[in-house]
């Protein structure tokens, strides 16, 4: 059976929304609610084991990492345009390092993984579609699921670091 005309227009309105909702929000969402709720995890001082989560912003880069231990889950955008942040990722791989320093180990054992993210709302709810995981969640599921992520490569690069003897 079709649709008929009046649930064709509300169904054109709460696009019409969504669509201003978005604009309107996307760049909020992602530069304080996301990495609000992921930096929330530093505050916390939650952690695996005897390794705690830290927060590093990087303001100039347009980024800031979620490390535990030696890895880390970057976030980053490539700027904005008309209020929308461009192509937002997260970086899964070992953190970064201070200045003049370099890992003894060029190649790490756990290759980098990125998710790709793009804002969306969806009967004027705000959220996430990770295109790679095919997961479309709130900025505080992203975050929680980011957290996981890290938090299961910590572990894998800590079991790959004990088979090297480091």
């Amino acid at each position: 059976m079709s649709e008929g005309f009046d649930d064709f227009a509300r169904k054109q309105e709460q696009e019409k929304q969504d669509k201003e909702q978005l604009a309107r929000d996307a760049m909020s969402e992602w530069e304080i609610v996301l990495k609000g709720f992921v930096s929330q995890f530093a505050a916390d001082v939650k952690g695996i084991g005897a390794d705690r989560f830290q927060w590093e912003p990087y303001p100039s880069q347009r980024s800031a990492s979620l490390v535990l231990g030696n890895m880390a889950a970057t976030l980053y955008d490539s700027g904005e345009r008309n209020g929308m942040p461009l192509r937002c990722h997260v970086l899964f791989d070992r953190r970064p390092l201070g200045p003049n320093k370099v890992w003894a180990d060029p190649e790490s054992p756990i290759a980098p993984k990125i998710w790709s993210l793009e804002p969306t709302v969806e009967n004027g709810e705000f959220l996430w579609l990770v295109k790679e995981r095919n997961l479309k969640v709130s900025s505080a599921k992203l975050a929680d699921e980011i957290a996981r992520e890290l938090g299961e490569r910590h572990i894998a690069l800590q079991k790959a670091y004990e088979k090297w003897g480091l």
